[in-house]
């Protein structure tokens, strides 16, 4: 069998050398650590008008429900139209909600206040 003859041109192929195998370490940057900005007395100020406004504000919820409750409890005492029994539950039921989520939100405030202090 006879090998056929190649041509070659100007160009041979070579080998390529391969980098060496050893890694280098690169060094990171180290992160720096972030700290919690530190409380003014404008700050503390505002924190606890903010605190006493939420829980007058809970307070006058809770007084307008006990109206609320009262005015119809009355309307069903004295038998008044259904249109304003609903009416007044509807109303009643809407205070509710918002001093719900008052209550929540009071607490929630209060909770965090400790975990800080």
């Amino acid at each position: 069998m006879a090998r056929r003859a190649t041509k070659t041109t100007g160009k041979q192929k070579t080998k390529k050398k391969h980098k060496s195998t050893a890694k280098t370490k690169t060094s990171r940057k180290t992160a720096v650590k972030r700290t919690k900005p530190r409380k003014t007395a404008e700050m503390r100020a505002a924190e606890e008008t903010n605190r006493k406004a939420l829980w007058e504000t809970y307070r006058d919820l809770q007084n307008r429900v006990n109206q609320a409750l009262d005015k119809l409890s009355y309307h069903f005492q004295t038998r008044a139209a259904p249109e304003i029994l609903i009416q007044d539950k509807q109303e009643l039921l809407f205070l509710l909600g918002e001093c719900n989520y008052m209550a929540r939100t009071c607490e929630e405030l209060e909770l965090n206040g400790r975990r800080h202090r």
